[in-house]
């Protein structure tokens, strides 16, 4: 029992297995029983804080914000939240528009209560700076902590900000995400297709529109041609479409604009110092099988991957 005190933040409460990694009060591990029992039957309630960094919970919110206010949201949204206290959770919302001196206008039976959200949350980096301060989040505003806790645990996939001493510098950004989303069984797969290619891979770039986003970081990259998800044209065939020129995966993208960014943070780089009054672009840098196999290029500038199997998202860039 005393051991077990010293290190408690680095187990599952629920079931005792290590966690990926600890946060700063115990919490629960991915396991889809422990997910259910803690928010469906309470267990452990009040014990757990959101197992994030402030900027990985920024890019999170970000990302739902931009799917639940797209058109498109009835398709893309997935997973979607469902509140237990509704009339709590838009009580909730209107206090946090006052906050922020916004105008609440929310419309019966048009689009889910939570995508009123984004724009007044209040700054992941405040709520996250200390376990006082994100209990004070919780008691003050319980449906909106339980929205956000939603948020964390319905992400299966790992984002950790990489240290600025070990960025990239070519990618010009301080906020560069490391990523795993693949499941154990797809990553002994693609590291079977590497090792039978003699271990060659190669890192391409692939942009997306903002909505897109929540979606990509739970489950990954899709080949989406020929679904009523594909929005831009085919030209090069079917497959996921990335690219080894930055600009090239640029010109696929679209910024996360005010919509998506709540009005505590915009222009002030609190949670990424990448969003600024113009808001953000995000990418991701893929690795792929080097083989003909895995993908055919145009020009040099176009790499189109044919299956899911040969591609693995490694890190995203803000």
């Amino acid at each position: 029992m005393v051991e077990r005190m010293n290190t408690i933040t680095e187990f599952c409460m629920v079931c005792g297995d290590k966690l990926y990694a600890s946060g700063l009060l115990p919490s629960i591990c991915s396991g889809v029983l422990c997910q259910y029992q803690y928010q469906e039957l309470g267990v452990m309630e009040g014990l757990t804080t959101p197992r994030v960094s402030a900027p990985v919970l920024a890019l999170l919110l970000m990302a739902f914000n931009a799917a639940s206010n797209s058109g498109r949201w009835k398709d893309i949204l997935t997973p979607a939240p469902s509140a237990r206290n509704r009339e709590g959770l838009i009580e909730e919302a209107k206090r946090l528009y006052k906050e922020v001196d916004k105008k609440w206008s929310f419309v019966e039976g048009s689009l889910d209560v939570h995508h009123m959200l984004g724009s007044a949350m209040p700054c992941a980096s405040k709520i996250l700076e200390s376990s006082g301060n994100y209990r004070e989040f919780k008691k003050s505003l319980p449906n909106v902590a339980a929205f956000v806790e939603w948020l964390v645990i319905s992400n299966q996939s790992y984002l950790e900000l990489v240290p600025k001493d070990l960025n990239v510098d070519f990618l010009q950004t301080d906020n560069q995400f490391l990523f795993v989303a693949d499941s154990p069984a797809k990553q002994a797969e693609f590291d079977a297709l590497v090792k039978e290619n003699g271990g060659k891979t190669r890192y391409l770039f692939h942009g997306s529109r903002q909505e897109n986003w929540h979606s990509i970081i739970r489950t990954g990259l899709k080949n989406m041609s020929g679904t009523k998800y594909q929005l831009v044209g085919a030209v090069h065939g079917a497959g996921i479409y990335l690219s080894n020129h930055l600009q090239t995966s640029f010109h696929y993208s679209s910024r996360f604009d005010e919509r998506s960014i709540s009005e505590n943070c915009q222009g002030k780089k609190c949670c990424m110092s990448s969003l600024t009054n113009g808001g953000m672009t995000l990418l991701a840098v893929v690795e792929v099988v080097d083989n003909p196999e895995a993908f055919r290029h145009d020009q040099n500038t176009i790499a189109v991957v044919k299956e899911e199997k040969w591609c693995s998202i490694r890190m995203l860039v803000a």
